[in-house]
Parts: C-alpha cells; structure tokens; sequence
C-alpha cells in the first residue's frame, strides 16, 4: 500500500526486487536501499527523491 498527501491509499503490485506499479495510473516506483533513493515513474516523468 501506498498512499500521497491528500490522495486515496493505493496498493502496488511487486514486479521485482525494489519495484513496484500500479497499472491502473502507469506508476512505477523503484526504490535504491544502498543510494538510499527512490525511484517514481509516471507519465513519461521521472521524479528522483534522495532520503535526506
């Protein structure tokens, strides 16, 4: 499960180590544990986000 700022809770499906969609928005999230990164896909953008 999911969920943004403001927005439904949405569940993900695993499609490999460190990624998740879900189909129904064509979102992608990959996360990166050793750069500790996280990956968003969505639309043709990319969001890269770094834990800080």
């Amino acid at each position: 499960m999911a969920q943004g700022e403001g927005q439904p809770a949405i569940e993900l499906s695993p499609v490999a180590e460190h990624t998740f969609e879900f189909l129904k928005a064509g979102l992608t999230i990959q996360f990166d544990p050793y750069a500790e990164t996280l990956l968003l896909k969505q639309g043709g953008q990319e969001f890269k986000l770094k834990k800080e």
